[in-house]
């Protein structure tokens, strides 16, 4: 596929994964999020290219009470979500197993490369040793 902007793409996974460490409240209406997700990425697909987007092949994977969860530090303290989330999302895309326990000096390293990484619009780096 060729974006509006030039770059080519393909889509070799096919899931829409919903992953909230909070799933309480949320199991009721999860599917319909899941398919309001997969509904976006179908309007967006026919937008840019212009064609459908067969979903017929992809799966819906609602969260579950075995989800990896923040560690109890990063919970309470208010902040550290946005980079958990980012983290968690950068590991599910290079298909790693996502490390969630994470001390203070850990979440404020990785807040810094994920900084690092929106300004030089690049993948993060993880050699945490730079």
């Amino acid at each position: 596929m060729r974006s509006e902007k030039g770059g080519e793409f393909t889509i070799h996974i096919k899931i829409v994964d919903f992953v909230d460490y909070e799933t309480g409240q949320l199991l009721t209406y999860l599917h319909k999020y899941l398919k309001g997700i997969l509904e976006y990425l179908k309007d967006e697909h026919e937008r840019q290219f212009k064609s459908d987007m067969h979903t017929s092949e992809w799966r819906l994977v609602p969260c579950t009470e075995d989800t990896p969860q923040q560690t109890k530090y990063n919970k309470e303290n208010g902040h550290d979500c946005g980079v958990f989330v980012c983290l968690f999302a950068d590991f599910i895309a290079m298909d790693c197993t996502p490390i969630f326990d994470f001390d203070e000096e850990c979440i404020n390293k990785c807040r810094e490369l994920i900084s690092l990484a929106i300004m030089n619009e690049c993948a993060i780096d993880y050699n945490l040793n730079a």
